[in-house]
């Protein structure tokens, strides 16, 4: 220890020391026959007191530490909730319209999965957002990363992927797949926009509303962008040849 540690152990100690350094001159006093039976029960209280202090002192040592730590994990959620953006979509509707302009917009890449039950989609909303997903895929300024998960003879995911990698415009287009039984888990969908924002679809009851969030934020975007890295490893990646013969 440098000379800066010992004094800060030294005052951070002081009081437990003051009491080791007291018992240990009362002892060697006694020995002595220095001190009476009134002095010594006099340091003895003495003694009694400092522990006593002692104790309250390292309680209030524990309680300052414990509070260091609530304020700093206060202060982190504070930070993540400051860098936080989230919305929510009451309907369908709602959520493919936005996805279509986020489609528009990305610069990058585009990685979707599409686990949740598909569905039949006729409102204009959808249809924009085909439409966008199409002609940003010929603009062939995005890298556009595709897992569908495909349950039981239906073919609507398959069909798309077939689409895509029969379109000579489209290059920068790859899909994998994962097959699911027809009374699979009720999976969710969700589109990962230039590694910095997610829009989520999660289940939905049965004939009940969907709804969707997007979400933000760079350590929860991180999470998902790991999620869809590992789903990608273990997809089973297909080019048109092979799609055809699924």
């Amino acid at each position: 220890m440098n000379k800066n540690e010992i004094w800060e152990f030294i005052s951070s100690n002081f009081i437990s020391l003051s009491t080791v350094i007291s018992g240990v001159l009362i002892i060697i006093l006694q020995q002595m026959g220095k001190m009476t039976q009134s002095d010594i029960a006099t340091a003895t209280l003495t003694i009694v007191i400092l522990i006593a202090t002692s104790e309250l002192v390292d309680k209030s040592k524990k309680l300052d530490r414990l509070e260091a730590i609530i304020t700093h994990g206060f202060d982190t959620t504070l930070k993540v909730t400051g860098s936080t953006v989230i919305k929510k979509y009451g309907n369908a509707e709602d959520g493919f319209n936005y996805m279509a302009k986020k489609i528009y917009s990305a610069k990058n890449s585009i990685d979707h999965v599409a686990f949740a039950q598909g569905v039949p989609r006729w409102s204009e909303q959808n249809k924009l957002y085909e439409k966008a997903t199409i002609e940003v895929l010929e603009a062939n300024h995005v890298n556009y990363r595709y897992i569908a998960g495909v349950r039981g003879e239906a073919r609507g995911r398959l069909s798309k992927i077939i689409k895509f990698l029969e379109n000579s415009k489209i290059k920068r287009f790859s899909a994998g797949i994962y097959y699911f039984g027809e009374d699979s888990f009720p999976g969710f969908s969700f589109m990962i926009f230039d590694n910095d924002e997610i829009v989520v679809y999660l289940p939905n009851l049965v004939g009940g509303i969907e709804t969707g969030i997007s979400i933000k934020n760079s350590d929860i975007v991180e999470q998902y962008t790991g999620y869809f890295a590992r789903l990608w490893t273990t997809a089973r990646l297909v080019d048109l040849e092979q799609a055809k013969k699924l």
